[in-house]
C-alpha cells in the first residue's frame, strides 16, 4: 500500500521545525511540498496543540453513515467456518486463528465481503496462508475499496509476512502491529481519516 502523503507531512512537521512553521503559516504550499495538491475550493487549516490549548476535529455528517455501517457487522464467533480456522468479529476487527487454505479461505472471503467499513484483520493466530487465502485478502480489499473503506492486516506473524513478501503483496496492504498503537502519537496517526 502506498504511503499516505498527509501522514508523511505530519511526521515531517514533527521532525522538521522549518517545515512545521511553513505548514502552520501556508498549509496549501507546505502540503504541495509533499506532493499533495489541494483543490482550490477546499479550505485547509492546520492547528497545533499547546500546553493550554487542545485542538479537536469532529467528524462530519458522514460519521452517522459510518456508525450505521459498523452496526451492520456481525459480533462474536463466526459459526459456519470449516475446521482448521476460527473467525471472530470484535467490533470492526476480524480475528483469524489457524490455517487459511483451500478449505477455509472461502469463509474468510465471505466474512470480508460482509463488511462495509474499515476492517482490521488480526492474523496473530494464523499459522498458514495459501494462494486461495491470498485471493480472499485481495477480494476483501477490493470489496471494501468500493465502499471507501480499507483492510488492515494486524499482528502479522513472521511466517505469514514472509509469504506476503514472497508474492509481492507487502505493498498492497497496510500492515500494523497493534501494540504500536499504544503509543498515542502512532494511534493518532492511524486514526486519521486519510488512507
Amino acid at each position: 500500500m502506498a504511503a499516505n502523503p498527509v501522514k508523511q507531512a505530519i511526521v515531517r512537521a514533527c521532525t522538521d521545525a522549518a517545515y512545521r512553521a511553513r505548514l502552520l503559516s501556508d498549509p496549501r504550499k507546505a502540503l504541495a511540498e509533499e506532493g499533495i495538491e489541494v483543490p482550490a475550493d477546499i479550505e485547509v487549516r492546520v492547528h497545533e496543540n499547546t500546553d493550554n490549548k487542545i485542538v479537536a476535529v469532529l467528524p462530519g455528517p458522514q460519521a452517522a453513515e459510518l456508525r450505521e455501517r459498523t452496526k451492520q457487522l456481525p459480533s462474536g464467533p463466526v459459526v459456519d467456518v470449516p475446521s482448521g480456522l476460527g473467525l471472530e468479529w470484535q467490533q470492526t476487527a476480524l480475528i483469524a486463528t489457524g490455517r487459511i487454505d483451500t478449505n477455509t479461505a472461502p469463509a474468510l472471503r465471505r466474512e470480508l465481503l460482509r463488511a462495509f467499513t474499515d476492517v482490521d484483520l488480526v492474523l496473530s493466530g494464523v499459522t498458514f496462508l495459501s494462494s486461495p487465502g491470498l485471493a480472499a485478502l485481495l477480494a476483501g480489499q477490493k470489496h471494501l475499496a468500493t465502499y471507501d473503506s480499507h483492510l488492515r492486516l494486524c499482528d502479522v506473524p513472521v511466517e505469514i509476512r514472509n509469504v506476503l513478501e514472497m508474492v509481492g503483496f507487502l505493498d498492497l496492504f497496510e500492515i500494523v502491529n497493534r501494540s504500536s498503537l499504544d503509543d498515542p502519537y502512532v494511534a493518532a496517526l492511524m486514526a486519521m481519516p486519510f488512507h
